[in-house]
């Protein structure tokens, strides 16, 4: 028996990662649009990719992502909003 064999007890197929991703996790869990978002999933290896609404949002996709079963490895693709912050200018002299 070689790890190969081992391992392909835990492996699911892509699609179904994927779909777990996009339904569960983005759609049900966070409550957010699949539609900002990008995924991609081959051999185990989750590739996301997309728009977040925050960043913190973000962070827990992909977070929760990398502890589903059958993956193997989570690349973050996500584009960030910067967010600024409005500064007034210093009192004068």
């Amino acid at each position: 028996m070689t790890r190969s064999d081992v391992l392909s007890v835990y492996r699911r197929p892509d699609t179904e990662i994927q779909r777990q991703i996009t339904e569960d996790l983005i759609l049900g869990t966070l409550s957010c649009d699949p539609a900002r978002f990008d995924i991609t999933v081959k051999d185990g290896i989750v590739t996301i990719g997309g728009s977040p609404e925050t960043a913190e949002t973000g962070r827990e996709i992909v977070a929760a992502a990398r502890h589903l079963e059958g993956v193997v490895a989570v690349r973050d693709r996500l584009s960030y909003q910067l967010v600024t912050t409005a500064h007034s200018d210093p009192p004068p002299d």
